[in-house]
């Protein structure tokens, strides 16, 4: 435990040096530098995207959306990752509203990946985070025409559409004693997939803006 064994040690003019003293010192010492070292390093990597995404009512497949990699040779930066051994890391994605534009295939599911790793393509690839959604129906009962019950049901304006999963995902790795982690590529992903059909599947979007990027970062959070 930090500052077990810390004691003060005090002087005054003409206080002898002692071997015990001067241990103890180095005690004090190699506990503050214990503590310091678990303490978090905080930010090791960032990238955002401010863009609206739009997918074809005809996208069924998972699509890749953000990415921390190397972009120096498209006029970027490195945004691959350091993570020093022993040490716990946090990778977060922040994705705004998903919004789906019609009514139709409402039993369909979305799924949000974040992966270790450069691509799709990469078959070494690993999956670290994923999440699940299933929209809203585009039905509802119109209470401005009489009672609430289901004869009065309505379809909603495409004006009013359904959104869902707005929202910060993170998770929690830990590199291993003596295994320092550079390098290291993350991604983010998107799909949606059919439910019963796709009959009348309507199109969706990500909506990515200047007050609502969609963004990927990675933290060191401490020392295991």
């Amino acid at each position: 435990m930090a500052y077990e064994n810390y004691n003060f040690v005090s002087w005054t003019d003409g206080t002898p040096l002692s071997s015990a003293r001067l241990a103890q010192m180095s005690t004090n010492i190699e506990q503050v530098r214990d503590v310091i070292d678990v303490k978090p390093f905080g930010m090791l990597s960032f990238n955002q995207s401010t863009a609206q995404i739009v997918y074809a009512n005809t996208n069924f497949t998972e699509n890749e959306v953000i990415f921390l990699q190397d972009d120096t040779g498209t006029g970027g930066s490195d945004k691959r990752v350091n993570i020093l051994e022993n040490r716990y890391y946090k990778v977060t994605v922040n994705v705004p509203t998903i919004s789906v534009l019609n009514a139709g295939c409402e039993d369909s599911k979305y799924v949000i990946n974040i992966y270790n790793g450069l691509n799709l393509l990469d078959n070494g690839r690993s999956k670290i985070g994923s999440w699940e959604f299933t929209p809203h129906t585009f039905s509802f009962i119109n209470v401005a025409n009489g009672s609430a019950n289901i004869s009065n049901e309505a379809i909603k304006s495409n004006v009013y559409l359904s959104k869902m999963a707005g929202g910060t995902y993170s998770v929690v790795g830990v590199s291993n004693v003596g295994t320092p982690l550079n390098n290291q590529t993350f991604f983010l992903t998107v799909s949606r997939s059919a439910g019963a059909n796709t009959n009348n599947a309507p199109a969706w979007r990500i909506e990515g803006s200047a007050s609502s990027p969609v963004q990927i970062y990675v933290e060191d959070v401490g020392g295991a």
